[in-house]
């Protein structure tokens, strides 16, 4: 078979063609720092890599729970933590109230100071975090607990504003886990909120001047104040848990990132040289063209 100048320009032409497709492609890639652009690039990789993006994806979204439930967990504490303080400083006035030695003044002081920490209470009570009420349940975006007051506009209770106050709030903070993270005012201040009205029983009394009334109170402010306290040791453990939690989060995301890089990322170094290589071949492949061209214009003259 004749081989003719015209076919090896062509073949040339060809040659040269194919060799600057594949200095684009690996220009592309060596720009983008990856190796698949295509599925066609490698089918295999492109499927394990959307897997661990949609893995990644799901992280991400943990994360987010995990930070929301962490924010609010420790909002919760701080809270919890003024009340216990409260707590201590309501059994601190009534086992002073219920000493003989103290008379009516002193007795009235002492209310006095019970009423504002009732006041406190209520205000703790509707704490706000990010404009959510952290212990109103499914009640929200409104103070869920309202005083009960008496003539004088002291408090003697508090009231739920309406239903939903007792609902637990979860956040996704795993795969297909759902962790609660609210306290509610049941948790926090017994059935019928009853808290409220023990520390305004030991205030009336101190008003009557009812010593007994106040000592047989007593037992019952130390339940009250179990109870708080065991509120607070559910807060520390939420945290505790969210920390850990996130930590697992954050392990898992880098073995995952780490595979994604090993089958989507470019072997940079390697990308270099083969790029290199086709220069050269390119270069090669013009000079051969360019001979050709030379040839078939001898031919023709």
């Amino acid at each position: 078979m004749r081989i003719s100048t015209g076919m090896l320009h062509a073949s040339a032409l060809s040659q040269l063609s194919v060799a600057w497709t594949r200095l684009q492609n690996l220009q592309a890639h060596i720009s983008t720092g990856r190796r698949i652009h295509l599925p066609s690039d490698d089918p295999f990789a492109t499927g394990r890599v959307l897997a661990i993006k949609s893995d990644l994806r799901a992280h991400t979204q943990h994360v987010r729970g995990i930070d929301e439930a962490r924010q609010f967990a420790v909002s919760s504490e701080a809270a919890v933590q003024r009340l216990v303080d409260i707590a201590i400083e309501v059994q601190e006035i009534a086992t002073m109230a219920a000493d003989d030695s103290y008379g009516t003044d002193s007795l009235t002081a002492l209310a006095t100071q019970v009423d504002g920490l009732l006041e406190e209470v209520l205000s703790m009570a509707n704490t706000q975090h990010a404009d959510i009420r952290i212990f109103g349940g499914f009640q929200t975006r409104d103070d869920p607990f309202i005083a009960t007051r008496d003539r004088d506009g002291r408090i003697v209770g508090i009231t739920p504003r309406g239903e939903g106050t007792e609902g637990r709030v979860q956040r996704l903070v795993g795969d297909q886990l759902l962790l609660t993270i609210n306290l509610t005012g049941t948790d926090l201040f017994g059935e019928g909120y009853d808290y409220l009205t023990h520390a305004a029983e030991i205030r009336d009394a101190a008003l009557a001047g009812d010593q007994e009334a106040i000592r047989e109170l007593l037992p019952t402010l130390e339940e009250d104040f179990d109870r708080i306290n065991l509120a607070l040791a559910f807060t520390g453990s939420t945290i505790t848990r969210l920390d850990a939690m996130s930590e697992q989060v954050d392990r898992e995301s880098l073995l995952l990132e780490a595979a994604r890089s090993e089958q989507e990322d470019l072997d940079m170094a390697r990308a270099l040289i083969d790029y290199q290589k086709e220069q050269v071949l390119l270069e090669a492949t013009l000079s051969t063209v360019a001979n050709l061209m030379d040839l078939s214009l001898v031919n023709y003259l």
